[in-house]
């Protein structure tokens, strides 16, 4: 009985809400229940939604020698963040000791992962953050000083759902953002 009468309050409310027309009355009823019987769904327009970027990784083979010719797994260092300035000048070892010190205000959160050479690997969907600008991208290699280590992509914090291929070649990492 308790339900069937917050039922009907808010079938009064969303009535009293939109003019009194039934069809308004019967679309607002609907779209309530549905939220209710889901939570976590969305509300409002696409573009007004958060983006969301699935993101691979994955280093060429070959990649990341050693001084005995051996191949290594690299660190990846995946960033959102609301300015890349931050990132293009820092070093490698202050970012990778610390990235939230090192990046500041622009630092909005970040992801690791290892990857082998000649592997991927695919981090979880990730739902952008309203204050991210762009996709930073710092990787760990043995010879850091002769390859392009790090990089940044700008993407929109909202309307959009992201492919984002972060491939990690000889000669450094790069950002490919796919709508």
């Amino acid at each position: 009985m308790r339900s069937f009468a917050g039922g009907a309050c808010i079938a009064l409310l969303c009535g009293l809400l939109t003019a009194c027309t039934p069809a308004k009355t019967v679309e607002a009823v609907s779209k309530m229940s549905k939220i209710a019987m889901n939570p976590d769904m969305p509300i409002g327009e696409p573009k007004d939604q958060p983006s969301k970027a699935t993101i691979t990784l994955y280093e060429d083979p070959g990649v990341n020698r050693n001084a005995d010719g051996q191949t290594a797994p690299v660190d990846v260092w995946v960033f959102q963040l609301s300015d890349d300035g931050k990132l293009m000048t820092s070093d490698f070892m202050s970012l990778s000791q610390d990235p939230k010190a090192t990046l500041g205000t622009s630092y909005v959160s970040h992801k690791e992962k290892q990857v082998a050479p000649g592997q991927s690997e695919i981090l979880s969907t990730w739902e952008l953050d309203k204050e991210t600008s762009f996709i930073g991208v710092a990787v760990g290699y043995q010879a850091i000083d002769m390859v392009n280590w790090r990089t940044a992509e700008k993407v929109n914090a909202t309307g959009e759902n992201y492919n984002i291929l972060i491939p990690i070649r000889a000669k450094g990492v790069s950002v490919q953002v796919h709508r």
